[in-house]
Formats: C-alpha cells, structure tokens, sequence
C-alpha cells in the first residue's frame, strides 16, 4: 500500500512516495527552464553518520588538491578549504549503495602551504590538515675543537682498521673454501674414475 506525500521546496515541486519496503522515493522535477528528473532514494529511517577526511595533492606542480568527505548522512553537508585559495570543482554526489553520500571540493593551493579541509555536517565540525613539503633547512654547526671530537675522529679511524682486517679475513675464508670445494670435486672425480674404469 503506497501513500503519496506532497511537500515544495523552493523553486523545485517535490513529491516523495513511501512504500512497504523500507525506503522513501523522492521525486523531484526541475522546473521548465531545465528539462530533467532527479531521483533520490533515502534509507527510511537512516542513521546520522559522521563524514571521514581525506585530502589528496597533485603531485605535479599544478596546485590542485581536493578535499574528499565520505559515507556521511544526511546529506547536507557544508565543505571549506583554505580561504584565499580560488575553487577549482565542488559537489556533492548521489546517494552510494551504501546509502550514505560523498562530497569532493578541488581547489588550487600552492605546494608552500599547508592544507586544511574543514566539513560542517549535522551540528559537527571535521578538520583535517595536510602539512606542505618544505625543504630541510639545513644548518652547518660552528666548528669546535673540543676533546671528545678528538677522540671520535681516532674512534672512527680505528673502526675502519678493523673494517678492513674483517674485509681481508672473510675474502681469505672465501678463498679456502673455494680451494676445498674444487679439492673434494678432484678427490670425487678420482674416486669415480677408479672404482669405473
């Protein structure tokens, strides 16, 4: 059994058809000027659910970056990025299978500054921000003559003494076992050319 609502929403004649199985059809006709029906079809009692943040950069030099709020319900969903940064794309899409929507905001931000993305959904507030790539600012520290510096540098020598009696020990080892191996291989081909022939 079908009940018909009718209810108006500004400039857009709306009509929602509830039905037996659990979801609530909205119909709504765009006025004469645009040719065209949207369909949206709700969960009947859905479950408020908060939008999750993720900003995604361009990793070319173009700017672009968008900020990308996921599986939120309601659907009214209010999305601001950095304030002087000029709006490249903005909207909100259809109702996923899910039931709940996604909404993206693309807008050209310089590779210096840092990102925020801030959604104001169902009396909350979200915020997410992308810290820029700046180069390391390297530093040269001022030179010391200090004993502990002194000692280190010896340290230091005395390891790669050590480091190059290791290299030396393990390619002598390396070399006894290559002389054993082919000695066991002679010692085989012997034993097999006696006992054979």
């Amino acid at each position: 059994m079908n009940r018909v609502l009718r209810s108006h929403l500004p400039s857009y004649p709306a009509t929602a058809i509830e039905g037996d199985d659990n979801f609530v059809k909205k119909c709504i006709t765009v006025d004469s000027d645009s040719p065209g029906t949207k369909v949206t079809v709700d969960p009947n009692n859905p479950t408020p659910s908060q939008p999750s943040l993720t900003i995604l950069k361009s990793a070319d030099s173009s700017g672009s970056t968008a900020c990308l709020a996921r599986d939120f319900y309601p659907p009214e969903l209010k999305m601001s990025m950095n304030a002087d940064s000029p709006v490249l794309y903005e909207t909100t899409e259809p109702v996923l299978s899910s039931g709940k929507y996604r909404a993206v905001k693309v807008a050209n931000i310089t590779s210096n500054e840092d990102v925020h993305c801030s959604v104001q959904h169902h009396n909350q507030k979200f915020n997410t921000i992308l810290a820029s790539e700046r180069p390391p600012v390297l530093t040269t520290p001022a030179p010391t003559t200090s004993l502990m510096e002194v000692c280190r540098t010896s340290t230091l020598s005395l390891q790669d003494e050590d480091m190059e009696k290791m290299n030396a020990l393990s390619i002598t080892v390396l070399g006894l076992r290559v002389l054993l191996t082919k000695n066991i291989a002679l010692n085989m081909l012997l034993v097999t050319r006696y006992l054979y022939f």
